[in-house]
């Protein structure tokens, strides 16, 4: 049967708190130093050390932004200026 004690249980699970998931900046990259073995992880090089880790579970539009950049790296072009030279005429 049904009790008043099952009830409160009930209510203080209803009611539980739940943490913030997020984790700041630095103590992001200080895991992802731990996890990798790298110790020159700075704020520019997160997206091409995190494709190397997921590798293969990275999503396509994250792949093909790394690929770009690595292409770009080879060349003189800056990433936002190819950007630019795709986008509407300069006034």
């Amino acid at each position: 049967m049904y009790s008043s004690e099952d009830e409160g249980e009930n209510e203080s699970e209803e009611y539980a708190y739940m943490k913030d998931k997020s984790l700041s900046l630095s103590l992001f990259m200080e895991v992802l130093q731990e996890k990798t073995g790298n110790d020159d992880i700075d704020i520019g090089k997160l997206r091409p050390i995190l494709f190397d880790v997921f590798g293969d579970d990275a999503s396509p539009r994250f792949e093909q932004l790394n690929g770009l950049r690595r292409d770009m790296g080879s060349s003189n072009i800056g990433l936002s200026g190819c950007i630019a030279s795709q986008g509407k005429p300069a006034l």
